[in-house]
């Protein structure tokens, strides 16, 4: 993101892949971190340890960070 920072990274070793991920206030006075770690053998695995990190960014309210909320 050109405004928001943000991040993820992704580090897949064999069969488990472990995803680091933050998303900060523009002025970094408050963020959120997630992290996930699982066993991966195709695409779907991946997408759904990605959406288990986005799902707790968003409960710890991530959303709230972004200028424009959530993407609908």
């Amino acid at each position: 993101s050109c405004e928001v920072p943000l991040a993820a990274y992704a580090i897949w070793d064999q069969e488990q892949m472990s995803i680091r991920s933050f998303v900060a206030s523009v002025d970094g006075k408050a963020f959120c971190l997630a992290t996930a770690q699982g066993a991966v053998a195709n695409l779907e695995d991946a997408e759904a340890l990605g959406f288990s990190v986005a799902q707790d960014l968003i409960a710890q309210g991530a959303a709230s960070l972004l200028p424009n909320g959530l993407p609908q």
